[in-house]
């Protein structure tokens, strides 16, 4: 892709975004996205092939963000317990600042059934942390199994206390910081 290209999908990526928090995927169309990014419908095809498509990019930029800030904060970590420690934090981070966009992309999976590009986009991350974890297991600071479905438990475990904390009422009924360290107790204690 040229930079004339990226500028264009930048742009209507943006738009899909913006158009879709303000009116839900449902009722977004693709002349209201195309019109917000500056170009015209049949552009919107030459990146997207329908709405749907949409949720998968939103999914992996959502992902891509994650793991690059995950990345980010535990290149000095000194053991799996500094990144089990950062993973958590950025977690939280990324679900609070994406908060809107994660609900956006859930109500939106029940009209594209698309569970499994969903799925597909966190292949990269289940990857680094299986490694992580395999890494840690070699030098003795766990014991135990690591495999694929052990890493998907402990991602849909940090994933859902996040998402549970900021998506209901229990951000302003719970500690942050204590569900923070019980999920780190409960991942700790799994893997140990």
């Amino acid at each position: 892709m040229n930079s004339k290209q990226k500028e264009k999908y930048d742009a209507l990526f943006q738009a899909s975004i913006d158009v879709m928090l303000e009116k839900g995927f449902e009722r977004t169309t693709i002349s209201e996205i195309a019109k917000k990014a500056g170009v015209a419908n049949g552009t919107f095809y030459l990146y997207f092939k329908n709405k749907n498509d949409l949720i998968p990019a939103i999914s992996e930029y959502i992902i891509r963000n994650l793991l690059k800030n995950i990345k980010e904060n535990t290149q000095y970590a000194k053991n799996i317990w500094g990144i089990l420690e950062q993973v958590i934090e950025q977690t939280f981070i990324v679900t609070k600042h994406y908060k809107e966009l994660i609900l956006l992309i859930y109500s939106s999976l029940a009209y594209d059934h698309s569970f499994d590009k969903w799925e597909i986009a966190y292949n990269s991350y289940y990857d680094w942390l299986e490694n992580e974890l395999k890494n840690a297991l070699q030098r003795g600071e766990i014991n135990g199994r690591v495999n694929r479905n052990i890493v998907k438990m402990i991602i849909n475990s940090l994933e859902l206390a996040a998402e549970n904390y900021y998506f209901t009422t229990n951000e302003r009924e719970e500690n942050e910081t204590k569900l923070k360290e019980d999920v780190y107790y409960y991942i700790r204690n799994a893997i140990k």
